[in-house]
């Protein structure tokens, strides 16, 4: 992974509270997975998006076949990453 996508992937991560079958993308969780070698599906997502929307389940039964069962989904909640922290 080149370092420019590593440090901009590392800049959106975030920790959100998400629906089954996906983890918080925090740069805890997205390091672990890389030293444990598991391939990583990072999914930026907002609940108003339509396309979101649609692609959700799509991407789940994709992991949920055989040949990509192993692929971690980390997801990105747009929304929740524009609020600011208080």
């Amino acid at each position: 992974m080149s370092l420019l996508i590593r440090n901009f992937l590392l800049s959106l991560l975030l920790a959100v509270p998400l629906g089954a079958g996906a983890e918080p993308c925090t740069q805890t969780a997205f390091e672990r997975l890389q030293k444990e070698g598991t391939p990583i599906l990072v999914s930026i997502h907002a609940d108003w998006c339509p396309t979101c929307r649609a692609q959700a389940p799509i991407v789940q039964s994709l992991l949920e076949q055989n040949p990509y069962r192993r692929i971690q989904l980390l997801r990105v909640d747009f929304d929740e990453r524009l609020r600011p922290r208080v």
